[in-house]
């Protein structure tokens, strides 16, 4: 019976990712111009008409190009919004990164005002990336999209077990430091994805459950030194 729960799965991973065909970024200018156009243009008509309204053909339009040249470049809209959210996660890991990277050069070891500094950061960067509110909204559309939200979680956490806590806690091993940046990074993407779905949360209210998030990560934290 599992065999067969096994099989099947691997079927279904197997229709998911087939949507998701990747093509040869484009090298000359006009094209490579067009091909930004596009993954600009496909977010920009999600959040004005909604993911399920928007099609290859509306996207076209839009750019105004044909949907054959669209077709040159993306063969469908899950392409397209995999292909911006690929970059958006980057774009959101290498700015984050650099603000850390100011951090540790500031604070030489741990401290209750760097947790603070942290998320005041991973704050900043989240409005800054300009179309990753766009991108959560749509999270749930198509499984490969929730695949690369859960591979970017992976990447932040290494990356925080390496720029941050290594340096902050040099006689942690390197598996204790990525066990703690996994764990650390899940907790404050659930709490800012809970903040996100309620939206109805006042500016007071959303300070609150920040400071919350800050207590929590100093206690866990001080448990390192």
């Amino acid at each position: 019976m599992s065999n067969k729960k096994s099989i099947r799965g691997a079927k279904q991973t197997s229709i998911i990712h087939k949507k998701i065909i990747h093509r040869k970024a484009p090298k000359q200018t006009r094209s490579i111009e067009r091909f930004q156009k596009i993954l600009e243009i496909a977010f920009q008509t999600i959040d004005e008409i909604g993911y399920e309204n928007t099609t290859t053909d509306i996207i076209a339009e839009r750019c105004e190009i044909s949907v054959g040249s669209l077709y040159q470049f993306f063969p469908n809209k899950e392409t397209i919004i995999y292909t911006k959210a690929e970059a958006l996660y980057l774009e959101l890991h290498e700015l984050f990164f650099r603000k850390i990277k100011l951090l540790t050069q500031k604070y030489k070891r741990y401290s209750e005002r760097l947790i603070q500094e942290i998320l005041i950061a991973f704050e900043d960067t989240l409005s800054e990336v300009k179309g990753y509110s766009i991108l959560h909204s749509i999270l749930y559309t198509h499984p490969s999209l929730l695949a690369l939200d859960q591979l970017s979680n992976e990447r932040f956490a290494k990356s925080l077990a390496k720029e941050l806590l290594m340096p902050l806690y040099p006689r942690v091993t390197k598996s204790k430091a990525l066990l703690v940046a996994r764990i650390t990074v899940e907790s404050v993407d659930a709490v800012y994805r809970s903040l996100v779905r309620s939206g109805e949360h006042s500016r007071r209210q959303k300070s609150k459950i920040m400071g919350e998030l800050a207590i929590f990560l100093n206690a866990y934290f001080k448990t390192l030194t």
